[in-house]
């Protein structure tokens, strides 16, 4: 085995040999039709931020989800992991276990040897959460590669490729960075002062060469792509295991009851959610340290102390959940790099698809053994909000999470941002219009779309039912853009860019001519050039938002317009600042309701940042409670505000 002294003196030799010639060159020839990752700015759709992972952005975004590249999402932490065993060693491995004997390396995993911080590449093992399979499944795996059992190399590459892929967004490959594959060796790269010789590639080719998942085994040998010197990762072309193995982890049902861990094989605790849960709140005890205002750090304090009694009716629809992630159609941005072949895009187009339906059938998964969220900042530390630090409910698109909270309400801020966009910046004739009760954006712009629509369709009314999703996606996601400060000929190109197949070449100029629209952005204009005069604006907690600081990370991302961007950060953070302290009040509802009426109990088990799933035993009183304290909250900040609720209803 290669995990002999002799083995690792000949790892740098192995590198040269005829196979990984071919593994260089050939798949050069193979692949180069893919397209190239662009390495100049972060890329929102492979930085794994807590509460929305890379495929759930572009479903959500129809949902209400920022296309613009807001304050929320940041750089991420690298950290590399503890080192361990020689891979080959059969050694006990409990770091998927919930074991206390773990406790202790996952506190070193993740404080030690931190570096590169700032990569969008980042990754850490603390990322990825206790995965389990059916027994049956487990010996399945082991029936076809044997390795599987006495390897740990191997089950942790199982692990993180199969059950918590990273994906590359421009061929819908599964992507592993440095870090997960020092992970999976088990040492440090000799590069970072380990004994692993060879880095990255070392390690694939040795699961190559000396396991199941390579030509001497039942599957179809592991296969992968160049290194990408820039992003320090590479992508799986085919993972190596066996067709069958793939399909029995795909049908595992979660709710088998002998069940065990994939890193360990042991067999799932009889509380493993208590251990799971004991172990986020230790992870996060000192977030709340971090906090940019003291509303931010009350509301975190309060969502990761919630009872998880509040959130575990979920677990009920599980299976529904299942059934409707198994039939639900999963859209994938169809353009391409036009060096594309057609075909080879619409490869791309199915492995992105079943890539978003295998993430969010693990997620779903989980939640049947840990249904809890719990919470963090995000790592830049710009904004005000709090997303989701676990794999949870939250970071699954709407209608599926819909599916499983099917038992609670939604409150949400009725057009959040758009209100608090159109009175912190002066818009008079968007602030008449949002005045009014009965007023719907969305109906006004479709009113205001009715001659396109017209022209295509014949009449104003005449877009078809399966497109309203698409058009009202594509102008929520201008809304955002708008609100958060991308410039004006962006939000029109990329508004033309999704609508030109329906609506044509105007769809994006037109956009611009609402008169709503067109009062916010020559409001927005003159904000940018207070905040450029003033170097900054004050959030609502008080706290000046720095100018200078947004102008060095817009440096970073290469803009082209620097101050232009980094004012628009500084707008972004400070809508986010007024949307938690708007939407505050109902951790303030729920705390008044403990303390003097434990009978008409109100909960917030759900944080969705302008929006909260809930549980009531009266809604509609506490409706009442809540709209009179949002009306004083409002006032005091100088803004409009209103909460609209509904039961919670599965899509059909």
């Amino acid at each position: 085995m290669r995990g002999t002294q002799e083995g690792r003196e000949g790892r740098e030799r192995e590198q040269k040999t005829e196979r990984t010639r071919h593994t260089r060159e050939g798949r050069e020839q193979e692949h180069k039709h893919h397209a190239p990752n662009d390495t100049e700015t972060p890329r929102e759709d492979l930085s794994v931020e807590p509460g929305k992972s890379g495929p759930q952005r572009r479903e959500t975004a129809k949902d209400g989800g920022v296309r613009a590249g807001a304050e929320e999402e940041g750089a991420l932490r690298t950290v590399q992991p503890r080192p361990e065993t020689v891979p080959e060693q059969k050694t006990p491995d409990t770091s998927d276990d919930t074991s206390d004997k773990d406790d202790k390396d996952d506190k070193e995993g993740d404080t030690r040897y931190e570096k590169g911080e700032g990569s969008d590449w980042g990754w850490t093992s603390a990322r990825l959460e206790p995965k389990t399979i059916g027994r049956e499944t487990w010996e399945k795996i082991v029936r076809h590669h044997s390795d599987f059992d006495t390897t740990a190399a191997v089950r942790r590459y199982v692990k993180a490729v199969v059950f918590n892929t990273w994906m590359d967004r421009d061929t819908g490959l599964p992507l592993v960075p440095w870090q997960m594959l020092e992970w999976v060796i088990g040492e440090r790269f000799a590069a970072n002062g380990g004994d692993w010789h060879g880095g990255g590639e070392a390690v694939l080719a040795w699961l190559h060469d000396q396991t199941s998942l390579g030509p001497s085994g039942e599957g179809p040998a592991i296969d992968w792509n160049d290194y990408k010197a820039n992003e320090r990762c590479r992508t799986i072309e085919t993972i190596g295991l066996h067709p069958g193995v793939l399909k029995a982890i795909e049908e595992d049902v979660p709710a088998d009851p002998d069940r065990v861990y994939v890193q360990t094989g042991n067999p799932l605790h009889a509380n493993h959610g208590y251990k799971v849960r004991t172990k986020w709140e230790e992870q996060l005890k000192d977030e709340v340290e971090g906090a940019p205002s003291e509303t931010a750090a009350r509301v975190l304090r309060h969502m990761n102390g919630q009872n998880s009694k509040t959130t575990s009716k979920i677990t009920d629809h599980v299976p529904e959940a299942l059934r409707h992630v198994h039939r639900r159609s999963y859209e994938v941005d169809l353009t391409w790099d036009r060096r594309m072949h057609f075909q080879a895009n619409m490869n791309r187009v199915e492995r992105i698809r079943g890539y978003q339906r295998r993430f969010d059938r693990e997620v779903v998964k989980g939640i049947t053994h840990q249904h809890k969220p719990f919470y963090r900042f995000s790592p830049n530390g710009r904004t005000d909000r709090i997303f989701s630090a676990n794999h949870s409910v939250l970071i699954l698109p709407s209608d599926v999470r819909k599916v499983l909270c099917q038992d609670y309400h939604e409150i949400d801020l009725k057009s959040a941002h758009l209100m608090i966009a159109a009175w912190l910046w002066g818009a008079d004739r968007a602030k008449a219009k949002l005045r009014r009760e009965d007023y719907s954006v969305w109906d006004d712009l479709y009113r205001h779309y009715g001659p396109l629509i017209t022209e295509r369709f014949g009449t104003p009314d005449g877009l078809p039912d399966s497109e309203w999703s698409n058009f009202k996606g594509a102008l929520k996601g201008a809304l955002y853009s708008v609100v958060f400060g991308m410039n004006e000929a962006n939000v029109k190109g990329n508004l033309t860019r999704e609508l030109k197949p329906l609506l044509g070449e105007e769809a994006g100029v037109h956009f611009g001519r609402h008169e709503l629209i067109r009062d916010l952005l020559d409001a927005r204009q003159k904000q940018f050039i207070q905040i450029q005069r003033q170097e900054g604006m004050k959030a609502a907690s008080g706290r000046w938002i720095d100018l200078r600081s947004r102008i060095k990370v817009a440096q970073q991302e290469g803009r082209s317009n620097v101050m232009q961007a980094a004012a628009a950060k500084v707008l972004g953070t400070v809508a986010q600042s007024y949307e938690i302290d708007l939407m505050s009040v109902l951790v303030d509802l729920e705390q008044e309701r403990e303390s003097r009426d434990a009978r008409n109990y109100f909960k917030v088990a759900f944080w969705l940042h302008d929006g909260a799933y809930v549980q009531a035993r009266s809604i509609s009183a506490r409706m009442k409670d809540l709209d009179e304290r949002l009306e004083q909250k409002a006032k005091k900040l100088g803004v409009h505000a209103r909460f609209e609720y509904e039961p919670i209803e599965p899509p059909n």
